[in-house]
C-alpha cells in the first residue's frame, strides 16, 4: 500500500515536469518558427527585388544635370560638385543586364549636406543605387570643411540591338 501511496504521489510531479518540459520545448520550436517565417518573407522581398531590377531601363542619360538637379533640390549649390565620371555599360552575366558606374566628388559644408543630397538622390533617382561612400575632411585651406566621394552604380536590363528596334513585324 504504501508503494503505492507513494507512486501516486511522485506521478503529478513527473507529470509536471514532464510538461514543463515539453512547453520549453515548444516555446523553442516556436520561436524558431517565427523567425523561419521571417527569414522567408526577406527572401521573398529580395526575389521581388531581383525581378524589379532585371526589369529596370537603361538610366537617363545626362548623369551631371541630374546630379545638379538633385544638389539644387537638397539646397546644396550644384557648383559643389567638383567631378563626375561616367563609365560605360558593361554586359553582366549572359549579357540580358548591363552595369553602369559612375564617381562623383563634392565639397560639403557638414555631414548632413551629404545626408539630403543622398536622400533627394535616392528618391528622384531609383534606377541609380550608391554603392559607396566617402567622407573626407577638406585641407585646411579649403573653403568647405568635408569632402565627400561616392560610387554609383546602375544594373539594367540590355538595350535591344538597333535591328530589332526598327523591325517592323506585319501581320
Amino acid at each position: 500500500m504504501t508503494v503505492v501511496a507513494a507512486a501516486c504521489l511522485c506521478a503529478p510531479a513527473l507529470g509536471w515536469r514532464a510538461m514543463s518540459a515539453a512547453r520549453s520545448e515548444l516555446s523553442a520550436a516556436s520561436a524558431m518558427y517565427g523567425q523561419t517565417i521571417s527569414d522567408a518573407r526577406k527572401l521573398e522581398g529580395l526575389s521581388r527585388r531581383k525581378a524589379v531590377l532585371s526589369d529596370q531601363p537603361r538610366p537617363e542619360p545626362d548623369l551631371v544635370a541630374r546630379i545638379g538637379a538633385q544638389m539644387s533640390a537638397a539646397g546644396l549649390d550644384p557648383a559643389l560638385v567638383s567631378r563626375v565620371n561616367v563609365s560605360a555599360p558593361q554586359p553582366v552575366g549572359d549579357g540580358a543586364l548591363r552595369r553602369q558606374t559612375a564617381s562623383v566628388t563634392m565639397s560639403l559644408a557638414s555631414p548632413g549636406d551629404l545626408a539630403r543630397w543622398l536622400a533627394a538622390w535616392s528618391d528622384a533617382e531609383p534606377a541609380w543605387t550608391v554603392a559607396s561612400v566617402r567622407l573626407d575632411r577638406a585641407a585646411r585651406t579649403s573653403a568647405l570643411p568635408y569632402t565627400a566621394s561616392l560610387s554609383l552604380e546602375s544594373l539594367h536590363r540590355a538595350d535591344p540591338p538597333a535591328a530589332a528596334k526598327s523591325a517592323e513585324v506585319r501581320p
